[in-house]
């Protein structure tokens, strides 16, 4: 019989380490508030998640049935890395926060190690039950893949055209929604989240941008 897959206190208080560790390496590496006003709100609601995982002593064990849908998304977001790269994001997203480009290098090595990070994290939470490392499985799920769909599309609807990143960062209108469902166990506390995050990136994308999309 398989053992319940639940988050101790112990691994409470070292995700929520991870959690402000990511927090704080995001803010150190954003050109201007580039990467604050984009990430951060979907780490907190992540944390958030992880934290009434932990309070509602949830079982993750049946949120394993997530990884074939996290892999194929995982491989959808090299597309959406692919698309940015070519098409400038590393250039036109920051200068929208006050930002100068990220040099093509580092956003190549910060893309390339983060999806590392992903696939480790989400091998290691649901194959060998390490939970305090649930938050970056969360985070590329709540903010990467769903963060990117709202982003992307409320991008091009402002400059009335395409930001790059538009085309597959729609597919995560269907992936995006499907893994957070798969995740929280609940079509209406997943409805919850999505709706309060994207009123909250929608906000602080619109508030925060400095340079108005022609």
């Amino acid at each position: 019989m398989q053992q319940p897959l639940r988050i101790d206190q112990t691994s409470f208080w070292a995700g929520t380490a991870i959690a402000a560790f990511i927090g704080l390496l995001l803010a150190a590496m954003s050109s201007g508030l580039s990467l604050i006003v984009t990430t951060l709100p979907g780490l907190i609601v992540s944390w958030l998640l992880f934290g009434a995982f932990y309070l509602r002593k949830t079982d993750l064990s049946q949120t394993a049935r997530i990884l074939p849908l996290y892999f194929v998304t995982l491989a959808l977001q090299f597309l959406h890395f692919a698309e940015q790269y070519v098409a400038g994001y590393a250039t036109e997203f920051p200068a929208l926060y006050g930002g100068t480009p990220y040099p093509l290098d580092l956003f190549v090595l910060v893309n390339m190690g983060a999806c590392a990070v992903f696939v480790v994290t989400c091998l290691a939470v649901f194959l060998w039950r390490a939970t305090s490392l649930l938050v970056p499985v969360l985070f590329f799920a709540i903010s990467v893949t769903f963060g990117s769909a709202v982003s992307s599309t409320w991008w091009a609807l402002l400059s009335d055209g395409y930001f790059p990143g538009l085309i597959t960062g729609l597919a995560y209108w269907v992936a995006g929604p499907l893994l957070i469902v798969t995740l929280v166990g609940s079509l209406r506390g997943a409805v919850t989240l999505m709706v309060v995050l994207a009123g909250t990136l929608i906000f602080c994308l619109t508030r925060y941008m400095v340079l108005p999309l022609a």
